[in-house]
């Protein structure tokens, strides 16, 4: 008679001190797994601001030193039509585009370079926009995650009162003019409501392509043009003690990457010719 060979298994609590030991180990991982992956976002977002300040660089080169214009910016009295993070329009009446891609896609030919990574979602309309024309599954006018400043985008400095004014050339700095090319988007309103609120003072929240604290995922509107956002709700458009202090990046003339918070920024507010707009809310820009 052949004999029943028997292997010993786990009792109970071996079993639980397995599952206990993998917990704790799970524990000290994810952490790190997690500040590895926002390291990670961060880098490729600087990269994509790296990116596109030489897409800027080359096409100033091939125009005697001036950047493109500012998609926003539609007249010389520095008038603005929307805010800083407009990168497709479309006018259907005069069959007029305005696109960011129009004159930079053959200087920067990857389109995710265009958006952050670091926020919740790739926009789904970002393809149909990609090739600067207009059909039926394009939509009429498109926002970005980042502030395009360059082509002199001009915004009321609500600190001082006066302008600030984005940069018209890369060789040299005019009187007034910023550094700064482009910029993470940080904003109180800018067209992002609060659920079961009007759009009024007691209903903006801010909002940020960076992730932070406590923040909420804001899904793509539909139909498009907005992308999808970190956000919380604030309870005053001019309260700014309820903004999280957020870490932002910023790109430079030269190409390089500025790193600044909340706290150091500017509130601006979209330039109508002659005031301040309070329609499109406040947005962040860095103080250089």
């Amino acid at each position: 008679m052949a004999l029943r060979r028997t292997f010993p298994g786990f009792t109970l609590v071996e079993l639980m001190v397995v599952i206990a030991i993998t917990g704790l180990l799970m524990g000290f991982l994810l952490p790190a797994l997690t500040a590895a992956r926002q390291k990670a976002q961060t880098f490729l977002n600087q990269n994509n601001m790296k990116q596109m300040s030489l897409a800027v660089t080359f096409y100033s080169e091939d125009n005697r030193g001036y950047m493109p214009p500012s998609q926003a910016l539609i007249d010389r009295a520095y008038k603005n039509w929307h805010d800083a993070r407009l990168i497709f329009s479309y006018y259907e009446g005069a069959g007029n585009i305005r696109s960011i891609f129009e004159r930079l896609k053959s200087y920067s030919e990857n389109i995710e370079n265009w958006f952050c990574p670091h926020a919740p979602t790739f926009p789904s309309f970002a393809n149909d926009i990609w090739d600067s024309t207009h059909d039926p599954n394009t939509p009429d006018i498109a926002y970005g995650h980042y502030a395009f400043l360059w082509g002199g985008y001009t915004a009321c400095n609500l600190n001082t009162g006066g302008l600030f004014k984005g940069p018209t050339r890369i060789d040299a700095r005019r009187f007034a003019e910023s550094n700064i090319l482009v910029c993470d988007y940080a904003g109180l309103g800018n067209w992002q409501w609060v659920p079961g609120y009007e759009y009024t003072e007691q209903g903006v929240i801010f909002a940020s392509c960076n992730n932070f604290t406590n923040a909420n995922n804001k899904r793509e509107q539909s139909p498009p043009p907005y992308p999808s956002l970190w956000t919380v709700r604030c309870d005053a458009l001019y309260n700014y003690s309820d903004c999280p202090n957020i870490d932002l990046n910023a790109v430079l003339k030269d190409g390089s990457v500025q790193k600044y918070h909340l706290a150091d920024t500017l509130p601006a507010m979209r330039f109508n010719g002659r005031s301040a707009d309070p329609w499109f809310g406040i947005y962040f820009l860095p103080n250089n």
